[in-house]
């Protein structure tokens, strides 16, 4: 009976010397301990989330709400954007630590990544929410120091994968960078951006011919017509390498918006559209395509509709490693920050196209500092990443009449500066031609202003007309322009005739090549006089300045009587001819004054 108490006690008491033994401390230390962890970080207590939760900001669906780094840079909750309750907090990676690759595992691919054309200037900022997202945010950035030039200070974030362009305005007079957004950027920070590689693109239409010596990235030749089936009527251009064809629905100068508008609501045209377009650009292996579809209807449905349409457009070119370019109609102002873009949206089509092409404004008046082209160029930026914006430029001369704009061809616009030819002998056996021009109302002045050259005449109905002569020197003030904000795309249109100054081409050079485009003002035009015998040899040959036109000829011996011809055309400072030659006969006797042509006739 002692034996069998015993031998239950010593089993007891074993179990005591486990539980008193060095187990015990791994129980009570350890074990009991790790459970009591891993109930708290576990759900549903999740006591890490609680301690966490209190460095967020709860935002409220009612009130919206704000949060905000200790730098100053806010990403602001419109209430109106807030679909639900949610937490948000945001914190900074010192720029120094991110860019020398400091900054954790999680940014140093970021830094990897970051193109040679950004230099990062402020912190990496870093947005966490908890909840349902918002529809609206609006992030404000103070400018950080060393920022200039404002023009080509950009935001950009980290999507995981690579840097990309937010929207953004740099509000210089507030010292911020502010974007207004439709979400929330999670990594993003201030750069200021590099030009890229420049490319030229001419438009020479159906039966455009080369320039002489033009140096250019591609050329558009001809245009197709979409068709109401989502097919395309018309001929493929030729391939030259560089071809891009240009799809429209512009027939005969009218719009079709009713083919534009079925299509962005038909599926079935799409799909057929999608096909042809693919097939067009890969049978003829052509770079790329252009898209202008005009019309679209300025409503957000259709903006969106038009959006999604050309992505889908965009995704079958990129996967057969081709470009897409989109013309959208020119816009208009609205105020110094805003333009109506009608039915295109700028901000949507620039994330998924290679180009945007944005017509200019046509009249030179426009150029001036501060003026309608710089807010112009200042916006487009704003919403479209620059690389990726082109400027459609007319490549001619403008006359205006009242309200009225009229292009013209370069050697076109330089006819008025030629009147009529007059002569009349002299004692000596000489004769004195000059150009009676009444109608012109002063010379040719350069307008440092506008970066152009201009004058006025009265035509033939008494009504008062300015001339702006689209020359190189104008040009390159307007491609350095487009360079200040790193536009480096450029769509240059020409006349079917090719009449365009030829020293355009050496500018379009200088452009790709990436040298300054501005140049002095050029010496003031000259009259060149060449008088020819009967027989048609030269007689003479004498070049006077424009504003004092009238020169004296020595008639040869063999010329004392009969018929000279006399040639009046306008040079530059180089002696190259700028416009066609006018002519006028002059019949002689001896002894007699001449008679020139009442009107002069272009050769």
């Amino acid at each position: 009976m002692q034996n069998t108490r015993l031998d239950k006690r010593s089993s007891s008491s074993g179990m005591g010397r486990i539980l008193e033994g060095p187990a015990a401390w791994l129980v009570t230390f350890l074990l009991i301990p790790g459970l009591i962890v891993a109930i708290l970080l576990l759900p549903p207590i999740s006591l890490l989330n609680r301690l966490e939760s209190f460095t967020f900001e709860r935002i409220s669906a009612n009130t919206g709400g704000a949060i905000q780094d200790p730098d100053g840079t806010t990403v602001n909750f419109p209430a109106e954007g807030v679909l639900a309750n949610f937490q948000a907090q945001i914190k900074s990676t010192p720029r120094t630590d991110f860019i020398e690759g400091q900054a954790g595992n999680d940014l140093y691919e970021a830094a990897q990544s970051l193109p040679d054309t950004l230099i990062a200037k402020s912190p990496v900022y870093h947005v966490e929410m908890r909840g349902r997202e918002p529809a609206q945010a609006i992030v404000t950035i103070p400018i950080p120091n060393d920022s200039l030039p404002y023009e080509t200070l950009a935001l950009y974030e980290w999507t995981g994968d690579r840097w990309r362009y937010v929207p953004s305005s740099v509000l210089a007079d507030a010292d911020i960078v502010e974007a207004r957004l439709d979400y929330v950027p999670q990594n993003f920070m201030v750069v200021q951006s590099l030009a890229d590689v420049p490319e030229v693109t001419l438009n020479l239409g159906l039966d455009g011919q080369d320039p002489q010596n033009a140096v250019y990235t591609n050329a558009t030749r001809g245009t197709l017509n979409l068709r109401g089936d989502g097919g395309l009527d018309g001929q493929a251009p030729p391939n030259s390498g560089t071809t891009i064809p240009v799809v429209t629905n512009v027939e005969a100068q009218t719009v079709r918006t009713d083919l534009i508008n079925n299509l962005l609501v038909d599926p079935g045209l799409q799909d057929n559209q999608f096909t042809t377009l693919e097939q067009l650009v890969v049978n003829n292996g052509y770079p790329g395509l252009q898209l202008d579809y005009r019309g679209v209807d300025a409503v957000p449905s259709a903006r969106a509709d038009y959006v999604r349409f050309v992505d889908q457009v965009a995704e079958r070119l990129h996967a057969a490693n081709k470009t897409l370019a989109v013309r959208v109609e020119a816009p208009t102002p609205v105020s110094a920050e805003e333009w109506n873009t009608g039915g295109y949206d700028w901000r949507g089509l620039g994330q998924v196209v290679d180009e945007l092409i944005i017509p200019a404004p046509v009249d030179p008046r426009a150029y001036a500092p501060g003026g309608e082209m710089e807010l112009l160029l200042a916006y487009a930026t704003d919403q479209v990443e620059p690389g990726k914006v082109s400027i459609e430029l007319a490549g001619q001369s403008v006359e205006r009449s009242g309200n009225y704009l009229l292009l013209k061809g370069y050697q076109d616009s330089l006819q008025p500066l030629l009147g009529t030819i007059s002569a009349e002998t002299g004692a000596d056996n000489s004769v004195s031609i000059s150009l009676d021009n009444p109608r012109l109302q002063g010379q040719v002045q350069w307008d440092d202003q506008l970066g152009i050259y201009s004058y006025t005449y009265t035509d033939d109905q008494g009504l008062q007309r300015t001339v702006y002569v689209e020359s190189a020197g104008s040009l390159g003030r307007k491609l350095d322009l487009l360079r200040k904000y790193n536009v480096t795309n450029v769509s240059l249109n020409l006349p079917a005739n090719g009449d365009v100054d030829p020293a355009m081409m050496q500018v379009l050079q200088r452009f790709q090549m990436g040298e300054s485009t501005s140049s002095a003002p050029q010496a003031q035009m000259a009259v060149a006089y060449t008088l020819y015998g009967e027989d048609g040899s030269v007689v003479s040959q004498q070049i006077r300045p424009l504003d004092s036109p009238s020169v004296d000829f020595a008639m040869p011996a063999e010329a004392a009587a009969g018929e000279l011809r006399v040639d009046a055309q306008l040079v530059n400072a180089n002696g190259t001819a700028l416009t066609a030659p006018k002519s006028a006969v002059l019949s002689l006797a001896a002894g007699k004054q001449p008679a020139a042509a009442a009107e002069a006739v272009a050769d």
